[in-house]
Formats: C-alpha cells, sequence, structure tokens
C-alpha cells in the first residue's frame, strides 16, 4: 500500500507539461502582448519623467529641484490610489473586462504624449511652475491610475483566456514578457 502511494506521488510530481497549447490562444498572445506593451510604455514614462522634470529648461525639461519633483509625485500618487479605488468599481460594473481596459486605455494613452508636448511647445518658458506641477499631476494620476485598471483588466484577460490548469504557465508567460518589456524600456526611451 505504501509502494502503490509512493508511486502516484512520483506520477504526479513526473507530470509533463508543454507550451504548445499556450501559443495556439489567440487571446492569450493578445493578453500577454499587451500586457508587455503597457509594461514598456508605463517603465518608460517612469524612467524619463523624473530626469526630464530635473533637467533644465534649456535641454528641454522644466528645471525642478528635487523637492519639487517629490511633491508632484507625492501628491499624484496619493490622487492616483485614490481614483482607482473610486473608478474600478464603477468601470468594472458597468463594463466588462475588454471595454474596462478599452476605456482606460483610451484615457491612459493620450497622457503619455502630454508631457513630450509641454517640453516640445516650450511651455516651461509660458506657463509659471505652479501650473505645470497641476498639469503634471492631473497627467501622472490620469496615467497611473488608468494603467493601474488597464493592468487589472489585462491580468483578468490573461486568466481568463485559457483552462484552471493552465493558468499559471499563462501568467507565467505574461510576467516574463511584462519583465523583458520593463527591461527594454530604459533604453527604448533614451
Amino acid at each position: 500500500n505504501k509502494n502503490k502511494n509512493k508511486k502516484e506521488d512520483r506520477e504526479f510530481l513526473v507530470k509533463p507539461t508543454t507550451l504548445n497549447p499556450s501559443y495556439s490562444n489567440k487571446l492569450l498572445a493578445i493578453s500577454v502582448f499587451l500586457y508587455g506593451v503597457y509594461s514598456f510604455c508605463l517603465m518608460a514614462v517612469d524612467e524619463i519623467f523624473n530626469l526630464w522634470a530635473i533637467s533644465t529648461k534649456d535641454k528641454g525639461g522644466l528645471d525642478w529641484s528635487t523637492t519639487d519633483l517629490g511633491v508632484c509625485l507625492t501628491f499624484s500618487a496619493i490622487l492616483t490610489t485614490l481614483l482607482t479605488l473610486l473608478i474600478y468599481p464603477i468601470i468594472t460594473k458597468y463594463f466588462d473586462i475588454y471595454w474596462s481596459f478599452t476605456i482606460c486605455d483610451l484615457v491612459g494613452a493620450p497622457t503619455m504624449f502630454l508631457f513630450p508636448i509641454i517640453s516640445e511647445y516650450k511651455l516651461a518658458y509660458i506657463l509659471t511652475n505652479w501650473e505645470i506641477q497641476i498639469i503634471s499631476i492631473l497627467g501622472l494620476v490620469l496615467l497611473k491610475a488608468s494603467s493601474s485598471i488597464a493592468f487589472s483588466c489585462l491580468a483578468l484577460m490573461v486568466n481568463n483566456s485559457v483552462s484552471k490548469e493552465k493558468r499559471g504557465k499563462a501568467n507565467g508567460l505574461s510576467m516574463c514578457v511584462g519583465s523583458f518589456g520593463k527591461f527594454l524600456a530604459p533604453f527604448g526611451s533614451a
């Protein structure tokens, strides 16, 4: 009887797995690809925003002190948390995962271009420091809150695209692609 249990345990531990079914799933492939793209874009914004904010105006930056940058990031983090906690239940109550992701994508994507527009049109020379900080805080809040909800939707899309038995593999694959996107972001944004 003990030998039978040991044999069953060994068979359970050595069970082979394949990735082929995961690659043939188009919804999984799209979800994982979007996860990687989002990871790349958000890491690029996170890396570049701090450098851009403390760069001098003649180099296209905002010429902020580290205190100004800290205040902007602190207020944007607090407001992002509040907005995410308030908006996410409302969006998911009225829309399914795919529409929730689309709405957040439509809100978040344009805000990624807000910061280059400020730099390109030399708005740092026209607007006061406080006005630019308010615009930056609002832009960061919209970007971070929408991306937070979008990442939640993407995680649900990955989980819903495969059966229960393959969720671990699918989540591992999406994390791997997301980490690769985060790895490439500093190089792509420089």
